[in-house]
């Protein structure tokens, strides 16, 4: 609840002080430094899940994050740092605002699998391309590694990490 309340708060802050706005108060010129930028990355990807689930196309939800979605977010954000205002000095220099994550976040996935399959054997040794064509699909188009196995000999549950943000949220 309390992340919905952020998003919409910033989604309405966007909008007012968005980029390429006429002379007034509220022009913005979109910029934002790469050193502020970094720190929003997370927050920008859980943003757009968070706006593409509530569009509606929660049957269509692809493994990568619609960049479309990222895009709006980002220069929202831009657009309230390009204010040069008080109000985006207190929310990037001051305050650090970010929002709060409880969904995990955007690039470990844990599996469980059997691990007797021996294109899934192979995959937990390292052995790769595993033989498994989804299988070998996915790790490299994903760049997904295996991140912790845990003990294997206890239980059947692994981490993998991907090299960039995905829907991990589905």
């Amino acid at each position: 609840m309390k992340k919905a309340i952020v998003i919409s708060i910033f989604t309405l802050i966007a909008f007012e002080f968005s980029c390429n706005k006429g002379p007034g108060p509220h022009t913005s010129n979109c910029y934002w430094p790469d050193s502020i930028s970094s720190k929003y990355i997370l927050d920008v990807n859980v943003m757009a899940i968070t706006t593409f689930r509530d569009s509606g196309h929660i049957d269509q939800e692809p493994i990568p994050i619609p960049s479309v979605y990222v895009s709006n977010i980002s220069n929202g954000f831009a657009s309230i740092y390009g204010l040069n205002s008080k109000e985006s000095d207190t929310v990037f220099n001051i305050l650090q605002i970010n929002i709060p994550l409880c969904d995990g976040n955007l690039t470990d996935v844990d599996l469980s699998a059997n691990l007797q399959l021996p294109w899934i054997k192979r995959w937990v040794q390292g052995n790769l391309p595993v033989n498994f064509g989804p299988l070998d699909e996915l790790i490299n188009t994903y760049h997904i590694t295996i991140f912790d196995t845990n003990d294997l000999s206890l239980t059947n549950f692994f981490v993998i990490r991907t090299a960039g943000f995905i829907n991990t949220m589905l």
